[in-house]
């Protein structure tokens, strides 16, 4: 398996994931500002629609696709399955959005708990349905190995969603429409330049059932995982909002936007990581080398999990208004949450062998441990208890990953190297959940303690959570990224 292109290609598939996935987190300011919780709640309920519905309208197609897309030697055949794809995906969420708005009035009631939305849900369905088209059209330029291509269609639905969504809540009285606006414009935006740019992708002579039956075979048990994934993701967050209210759904939904941002990084790593490991898995290096990838990971991530723990007041009171600031009691956790969704990409054995019912098997009982023990912290802790369940349940579903996807693909993790970056990363945040204590508020330290601790923490991980090799690898890899060096024999 080759670094070759990977810091490269992590960096392009981070700022694309930033530019789409980060961009409700960048208009936090103006949506705390323009909008009440109660609206932001109405935001958050849309937001865990979409993630239903681009788990199962399109029945996983896009995983189907990329499966067979990286293993199909034949050019003429593997581009068959990116266009079938595509169209299926567009009729299914057609059937969806379209289906949506003839019911709008009592889904309305039902999501919202009133009619007067009704309107905005007509928009908010038809942007869900080019959201997860404008997804697929990525996914068809990352497995093409197209990374300048995707960040350019990224940039173009940020600026347009953004611009319009911004434009809308500030300087009219829409709420909520102006922001399923904005995001359905640049969904359209962004979808177009895709398209442009996916080679061949709208060819319709390249339409083949035979195709989609494959990619079905491989994707229908993954809707079911999906599913399960989608319930112990999002289920904190619907107790969160049928125990305590949309006041407390909104401060939720803020501080899981904000510690979103692990993930999102997260995200660029699997856009450049999963090509190479599909192509490359049976390699006897690869495992190795996805071992020394997730040390590193682990240790560029302590920053970031610190940085959201040991300073959640200042990012909370900073970026929304003071009827949010209650946000940042979760915050530290569900950082640490965030990086443990993400972290299966780094155990992949499941998805490598076959295993997708295995992997359903197992989101289904994170999402059962999750619920039930949300319902129980969410009435005794509120909005914190929400958090340490969904703490537990992805703690739980990564350890599962990495136990039974070992049997068919066995990656080397190091357990000193673990038992040091665990340990930080614990302790940064415990630390974080301490100082965001109401009894503790007083007697926080100051600021610059605070970024001396969290620099010794990244000191500490550097030293004894990597290897020699490790540390000789990341600055191999940075000398020739950042400088542009590549070590050359001089001529004589």
């Amino acid at each position: 398996m080759s670094f070759s292109t990977l810091p490269r290609d992590t960096l392009l598939y981070g700022v694309s994931s930033l530019l789409v996935r980060g961009q409700q987190l960048l208009l936090i300011p103006v949506y705390t500002h323009y909008l009440a919780a109660a609206q932001y709640g109405l935001v958050e309920t849309v937001v865990i629609l979409a993630a239903l519905a681009n788990l199962t309208v399109a029945l996983e197609i896009a995983q189907g696709m990329g499966r067979y897309f990286a293993d199909t030697p034949d050019v003429e055949d593997r581009n068959r399955y990116p266009t079938t794809a595509f169209y299926f995906a567009a009729f299914c969420y057609v059937i969806f959005a379209g289906t949506g708005s003839v019911f709008s009035g009592p889904l309305s009631a039902w999501l919202f708990r009133s009619l007067e939305n009704s309107s905005a849900l007509i928009v908010a369905l038809w942007a869900i349905a080019l959201n997860g088209l404008f997804a697929i059209s990525l996914d068809v330029l990352r497995w093409q190995l197209r990374p300048i291509s995707y960040v350019l269609a990224s940039a173009a639905y940020l600026i347009f969603g953004a611009v319009f969504g911004a434009s809308l809540v500030a300087f009219t009285e829409l709420g909520v429409l102006g922001v399923f606006l904005g995001q359905l414009v640049g969904a359209a935006v962004g979808l177009s330049v895709a398209l442009l740019m996916a080679e061949g992708l709208l060819q319709a002579g390249r339409i083949s059932t035979s195709a989609l039956r494959q990619m079905l075979r491989f994707s229908l048990p993954l809707v079911l995982s999906s599913t399960a994934i989608f319930a112990s993701t999002y289920v904190d967050r619907i107790t969160v909002g049928s125990l305590l209210g949309a006041d407390a759904l909104g401060l939720y939904g803020v501080a899981a936007r904000l510690a979103s941002t692990v993930g999102i990084l997260t995200v660029g790593l699997q856009a450049a990581l999963s090509p190479l490991v599909y192509k490359s898995w049976r390699s006897p290096d690869t495992p190795g080398r996805l071992a020394q990838i997730f040390r590193i990971y682990c240790v560029a991530m302590t920053p970031v999990i610190g940085g959201l723990g040991l300073f959640a007041t200042e990012i909370i009171e900073l970026l929304t208004e003071p009827n949010f600031h209650g946000a940042s009691t979760v915050l530290p956790i569900l950082a640490g949450t965030s990086m443990l969704l993400s972290a299966y990409i780094f155990a992949p054995g499941l998805y490598l062998g076959k295993r997708t019912g295995m992997a359903a098997t197992l989101s289904f009982c994170g999402a059962l441990v999750n619920l039930g023990l949300s319902l129980i912290l969410t009435a005794w802790l509120g909005i914190l208890g929400a958090a340490l369940a969904a703490f537990t349940a992805a703690g739980i579903v990564f350890a599962g990953h990495v136990v039974w996807g070992g049997r068919y693909f066995r990656v080397p993790f190091s357990i000193p190297s673990s038992l040091a970056i665990g340990s930080v990363l614990a302790g940064l945040i415990v630390a974080g959940l301490v100082f965001t204590m109401p009894a503790f508020s007083g007697d926080l330290p100051s600021v610059p303690a605070r970024l001396i601790g969290l620099i010794c923490c990244c000191a500490f991980v550097w030293q004894f959570g990597l290897t020699g090799a490790d540390r000789h690898a990341v600055k191999t890899m940075l000398t020739k990224f950042v400088l542009g060096f590549r070590f050359r024999k001089a001529p004589k």
